[in-house]
């Protein structure tokens, strides 16, 4: 085939970011093993590269080539990944504006299902080589010469709530003596017992049905008895869509319900993850009472001991029924920011065996069982009386979250 040549202005249309991909839920490749998918329909249209067009026999079918300023884009048989032809996309050494693609025929999909993507890539020359699922996912890759050798690429992904159309395209642009080419395309739809959808909306299960075991033991405000009622409301509202999408009946409303009833479960969650409690002066042995009340927030008013130090302890407990791994920092005021002080850690079983926090500042929250920690505050000997704050943070890793603050007061007096 002739490699095609640009004389007018870009045909093609640049997949913008789409705003519901900042919620989009990716798993790695190993979240569904390849092989219970062997069999499965491959929804790109002539995925490998292979097919001639009808109209046009030096035309892959099923892909249309888009070039702008001094590029070229070509139906290859060099070195192709399998078989006998891939795409390629070559731009002129001398033009930095260049830009060449090809994008796939429309690719019919279900919103909220996931989809495995697979390809292959090779690269001479340098600069990031683009690739997109239009209103799904892009995904920029590695920017280096290839030296020769494909590349594989894989990744699970869910189509947004209102999306039922996606095309893939692969981009040259802005590279100058760059050429790319692709092999070998598969978008495979998963079963829904696999989608990451499935796997969250069990999480959000598990999540409601332990807080409500945890606070059924703690005395719970008006609010918070109001705010429990409402997450356990959304997500019986997620599972009513839920069970449309299993027997095929949703419809687009549907879906939106879906996506917008677990962000508000998850979003209400990360207000019940944890509870925080004072303790006042660190104990010294023996078992520590568990929490009465479900907050993420507290206040202690300490004085110094003989030596000048100020000591209190904390107690967190987790709610949401399993491990947490968390972050904790400790910030004083302006007027006490040079003041020594340290944070130790104990399980609430063994209040008297503290250890030193690692320098990350992280600790571990176990299921159902509480840990203590205990502030320990050097009074600096030129501070003069007054009060001297310091804010102790609480924050879970890795999951939306509202933090803790305990809040420490130092009293100084002229004494």
């Amino acid at each position: 085939m002739r490699a095609m040549r640009s004389r007018t202005a870009d045909s093609g249309r640049r997949v913008p970011r789409h705003a519901w991909q900042a919620a989009l839920l990716v798993l790695g490749a190993a979240s569904v093993p390849s092989r219970a998918l062997a069999g499965a329909a491959n929804l790109a249209p002539n995925g490998g590269i292979e097919i001639a067009d009808a109209d046009d026999p030096n035309r892959p079918a099923g892909w249309t080539p888009h070039v702008h300023g001094r590029v070229s884009v070509t139906w290859s048989t060099h070195g192709p990944h399998s078989g006998r032809r891939c795409l390629e996309m070559s731009a002129d050494a001398a033009d930095r504006w260049g830009h060449a693609y090809w994008t796939s025929a429309p690719i019919p999909v279900k919103p909220c299902i996931a989809y495995r993507v697979r390809f292959h890539y090779r690269a001479r020359g340098h600069g990031v080589p683009c690739f997109s699922l239009s209103k799904v996912k892009s995904w920029r890759l590695f920017k280096g010469d290839t030296e020769g050798t494909w590349l594989a690429h894989e990744d699970v992904v869910v189509v947004p709530p209102d999306v039922t159309e996606t095309r893939f395209s692969v981009n040259n642009y802005h590279r100058p003596g760059k050429t790319m080419w692709l092999d070998d395309l598969s978008i495979v739809e998963l079963p829904l017992s696999a989608s990451p959808l499935t796997k969250r909306l069990a999480r959000a299960r598990r999540g409601v049905a332990a807080v409500g075991r945890s606070c059924a033991r703690l005395r719970l405000t008006s609010v918070q008895q109001a705010e429990l009622r409402a997450m356990r409301e959304a997500l019986a509202d997620v599972e009513a869509g839920y069970a449309k999408l299993a027997e095929g009946s949703a419809r687009p409303a549907d879906f939106g319900r879906i996506h917008s009833g677990l962000d508000a479960v998850e979003n209400a969650l990360g207000g019940y993850l944890f509870t925080v409690w004072p303790i006042g002066s660190p104990p010294r042995g023996g078992a520590v009472a568990g929490p009465t009340t479900a907050s993420r927030n507290c206040e202690l008013t300490l004085v110094p001991s003989p030596e000048g130090t100020f000591a209190c302890c904390i107690g967190v407990m987790g709610l949401i029924g399993e491990g947490l791994p968390m972050r904790v920092t400790l910030a004083a005021d302006r007027k006490a920011r040079n003041w020594p002080a340290r944070l130790l850690l104990a399980p609430a079983h063994r209040p008297g065996q503290w250890g030193e926090m690692n320098p990350l500042g992280t600790l571990y929250v176990p299921t159902s069982a509480p840990r203590l920690l205990r502030v320990e505050i050097v009074r600096d000997p030129q501070a003069t009386a007054g009060t001297y704050t310091f804010h102790l943070t609480l924050t879970g890793v890795n999951r939306a979250t509202q933090p803790g603050q305990v809040t420490i007061r130092a009293v100084v007096s002229d004494n």
